[in-house]
C-alpha cells in the first residue's frame, strides 16, 4: 500500500521487475552508449553505476511515479535506502543520463524495426480546457466527433507489433497529410525499407 509519506510496495515483486529492467538496460548500455560516456572522468565516485540509476528511474516511471520528487522518494525508500545519492545530486544525474537513455531507445527501436513489415500512423486531438497561449495550441477540427476544439494534436507511428516508433506534436489546425512525410522520413522504419 502506498501512502504520502512512505512508498511501500511488495519487495519480491519490486526485485523481480527491477532485475528484468536491469538486464535489458545493461545490454543496451554496453552496446549503444559510447566509451567516452561509459568511461567518463570521475565515474568511480558515483554511489551507484549509471546502468543502475537508469534502471531505477525506468522502474519508478513504470510504477507510476511522475514527478522528480516522487521518483526520488520511491527509489530511495524501495530500492536503495542506504546507498542512493542525495536528492540534489539525483536531480543533476538524470539530465546528464537523458542522452544515453535517448540513444539506447533509438537503437532499441531500430532493432525492433528490423522485423517490422509495416507501420501505422494515427493522430488524436488533445483539447485544452481553456485558451492557454502556447506555441503549438490553436483551433482544430475533430472529424470523428464533428466538433471544433482548442488544443494540440498528437500523431504516432506504431509498428505492426504495436510498439510506438516515433511521434510528433503539432498545432490542432494542421492536417495529417502535412506532417506525415516528415514523421516517416525521421523514423527508423522508413530507412530500413529503402
Amino acid at each position: 500500500m502506498q501512502s504520502q509519506v512512505h512508498y511501500l510496495v511488495n519487495p519480491n515483486q519490486t526485485q523481480v521487475i527491477f532485475s528484468k529492467i536491469l538486464t535489458k538496460v545493461i545490454t543496451l548500455y554496453q552496446r549503444f552508449v559510447p566509451n567516452e560516456v561509459r568511461n567518463r572522468r570521475n565515474i568511480y565516485l558515483q554511489k551507484q553505476p549509471s546502468v543502475v540509476m537508469i534502471t531505477s528511474y525506468l522502474w519508478a516511471v513504470q510504477e507510476g511515479y511522475r514527478t522528480a520528487s516522487a521518483i526520488y522518494r520511491a527509489i530511495h525508500h524501495n530500492l536503495f535506502p542506504n546507498s542512493s545519492p542525495e536528492r540534489s545530486r539525483f536531480c543533476r544525474i538524470f539530465p546528464n543520463l537523458a542522452q544515453s537513455i535517448q540513444r539506447m531507445r533509438y537503437f532499441m527501436v531500430l532493432d525492433l524495426c528490423q522485423t517490422c513489415s509495416f507501420g501505422l500512423i494515427d493522430s488524436f486531438p488533445c483539447a485544452l480546457c481553456q485558451r492557454v497561449p502556447t506555441l503549438l495550441s490553436d483551433i482544430g477540427y475533430n472529424a470523428t466527433k464533428k466538433v471544433h476544439y482548442y488544443g494540440i494534436k498528437f500523431s504516432i507511428l506504431v509498428s505492426d507489433s504495436g510498439f510506438p516508433i516515433d511521434y510528433v506534436v503539432t498545432p490542432a489546425s494542421i492536417s495529417d497529410g502535412q506532417f506525415i512525410f516528415e514523421l516517416l522520413e525521421k523514423s527508423p522504419l522508413y530507412h530500413l525499407q529503402r
